[in-house]
């Protein structure tokens, strides 16, 4: 077995390293130390690495407080899959009586830290977290035990940076212990086998091909084409470019010849063929015995793989040079992540363009006249009301039922309308705030009810029933640990600063920012920390300061509320009315918290505060 982890050892400075130490395999123990936690008794992890599995184990670092207790060592096992650079395994405790949030804070901070140093490498973060979930600060962890290890509750879990890295099976306890014990059998497949190694066609330019190809395009006579393409005074320039690009490539294809090279899903970008060549050199010398060679071979392998990946972040730091071509910046990244992308399939039919303009053009032309924008007239935009009894003798306003008539071309409008509407696809969101609430029955369309649910997205914001804006804060979140993972990468490449933030505030802080207006102002405090965690990480991997989550916030909402007062047809304008001094905008009475915090009292205080 490659790693044991143990917790609650309860092992003290009393108990030597000799006790513990097992045969082969190297001990990493990380004590409970009382004057830090507060406790004397229990606590305690330790770490065993199969030195047949990994002999370069190191203890990166402990910690202990009275929040929780971890260990990390680090491992470069003999065989690791190549997409991955090292395995770090993060031994942890939280106790049942800490705050899970602090908890989580501290290890987040720890495990950004080495995701920082590391951002390729294989992260397990394993131990007993009690109540504690590592998803809610690191979404992009997966949970890999699916049973129950101390009673009916799971308490020890095993976390991975992989989708699938693991499979747990339940063992027996050790000892006295309440908990099971875990046994986790790898299921990951290594990126080798599942992609097959892809062929490709590249052409090579031999010794003296260069100028070989001179003298071919100098004793060209490149008249005849011209006068091959006049017809009188005209010249057929498509045949004329035809055939002069068709006979500068049949001389390319004298001059050079192509090589079929195997293309693998888990190479280096920075693979070199010297690299390539250096690695069978030294594979052979390794079969052979021969360690002077083998020692000369491995010399001369790390510097040729020092000036390959020297000369790889020279070619990403050109792509990021001019900061107005996206498309360059876009291909360094993808150069980084050794992303490839796929050619569409596309329609060769000449036809195709004439008939999308006919389709798309249809609206534009009807009748033979050109269609143009006018405004309904008021008598389609209003509704009749016309009160009906219900009972023969009236007797108050609440016996008249009232009925619409609705003029005929809103009756065409709405029955267009519902062709479109589909009830599969149209969801229900009931918001109620009553003390005592009562089962709302669904909205009908065409005989079928719509399904009500608890949350929805519109316009990429989540929204939920009660309000609150924590679903929509995880989405974020998710959505900026993806891209923090960029980040490193673009930082390992050693680009300066100002790139990295650039790339921040492309790609992150717009995330963050999306819609900031409607939903920050309601945030929790947990959920402003959940936020403000990623941009502290982002400030630590740029080694810069970055806008706070109220910074951006506050500049948001100041650049939209000026913007609707200085548009006096916006429908919102109304809002902000200035006082009679003209020096200060009339604040708006709010009864609840949430009326409070929402946009416009909030952006009325700002712009007061500003004009301040």
């Amino acid at each position: 077995m490659p790693v044991i982890l143990l917790t609650q050892t309860w092992l003290s400075d009393r108990v030597p390293d000799a006790a513990i130490q097992l045969d082969g395999l190297a001990a990493f123990r990380a004590d409970r130390n009382a004057a830090l936690c507060g406790k004397t008794r229990g606590g305690g992890l330790c770490v065993y690495i199969n030195t047949e599995w990994c002999k370069n184990s190191v203890l990166v670092s402990t910690y202990c407080s009275s929040l929780l207790e971890f260990i990390v060592v680090g491992c470069r096992p003999f065989y690791l899959p190549r997409e991955f650079t090292t395995a770090i395994v993060l031994g942890v405790y939280i106790p049942p009586s800490a705050n899970a949030k602090e908890a989580l804070s501290v290890l987040y901070g720890t495990i950004s830290g080495l995701q920082n140093t590391h951002p390729d490498g294989l992260f397990i973060v394993a131990g007993d977290f009690n109540h504690a979930n590592l998803r809610t600060v690191l979404p992009k962890f997966y949970q890999n035990v699916d049973f129950a290890t101390r009673g009916e509750n799971t308490l020890d879990v095993v976390y991975t940076n992989i989708r699938g890295a693991y499979r747990a099976k339940p063992r027996p306890h050790l000892g006295y212990s309440d908990h099971i014990s875990v046994m986790l059998i790898p299921a990951y497949r290594p990126l080798s086998r599942r992609s097959r190694p892809a062929q490709k066609q590249v052409r090579t330019w031999p010794a003296k091909s260069m100028s070989a190809l001179q003298d071919c395009f100098e004793c060209t006579d490149w008249d005849m084409f011209r006068e091959a393409a006049t017809n009188g005074e005209f010249i057929n320039l498509e045949e004329y470019t035809s055939t002069v690009t068709s006979y500068i490539s049949k001389c390319i294809d004298d001059v050079t010849t192509f090589k079929t090279i195997t293309i693998r899903s888990n190479q280096k970008p920075w693979m070199t063929a010297k690299v390539r060549a250096l690695l069978k050199t030294r594979d052979s010398a390794f079969r052979a015995g021969d360690k002077t060679a083998l020692k000369t071979a491995r010399a001369k392998l790390s510097c040729a793989i020092r000036e390959a990946k020297r000369a790889h972040a020279k070619r990403i730091h050109g792509h990021f040079q001019d900061s107005g071509d996206t498309r360059r910046m876009w291909q360094g990244i993808q150069a980084i992540t050794n992303y490839k992308t796929t050619s569409p399939a596309c329609d060769r039919d000449a036809s195709l363009p004439d008939a999308l303009n006919d389709f798309y053009a249809r609206f534009e032309v009807q009748n033979n006249v050109v269609a143009r924008k006018t405004i309904p007239p008021p008598s389609d935009q209003t509704t009749t009301i016309i009160p009906v009894p219900k009972k023969s003798t009236v007797s108050c306003l609440n016996d008249y039922r009232p009925v619409a008539l609705t003029p005929i071309m809103m009756k065409c409008f709405k029955r267009l309308v519902m062709r479109h509407i589909k009830v599969d696809k149209t969801k229900e969101m009931v918001v109620d705030f009553r003390r005592a609430q009562s089962d709302h029955s669904p909205l009908i369309i065409d005989e079928s009810s719509v399904e009500i649910v608890k949350s929805t997205k519109f316009l990429g914001v989540h929204l939920a029933d009660n309000l609150t804006w924590s679903l929509n804060t995880s989405s974020i979140t998710k959505k900026a640990q993806q891209r923090l993972y960029f980040l490193r990468r673009l930082r390992k490449a050693h680009l300066p600063p100002p790139i990295l933030t650039m790339f921040y505030r492309g790609t992150i802080e717009s995330i963050v920012s999306s819609c900031i207006t409607a939903w920050s102002g309601n945030c929790t405090v947990s959920d402003r920390k959940t936020l403000q965690r990623i941009v502290r990480t982002a400030e630590k991997i740029i080694g810069v300061s970055l806008p706070s989550i109220m910074d951006i916030y506050t500049t948001h909402c100041i650049r939209k509320a000026h913007s609707i007062v200085e548009d006096h047809t916006h429908p919102s304008h109304t809002y902000f009315t200035l006082l009679p001094s003209g020096k200060r905008f009339r604040s708006i009475r709010a009864v609840t918290s949430r009326l409070c915090n929402s946009f416009f009292p909030q952006a009325v205080r700002l712009l007061d505060k500003h004009l301040d």
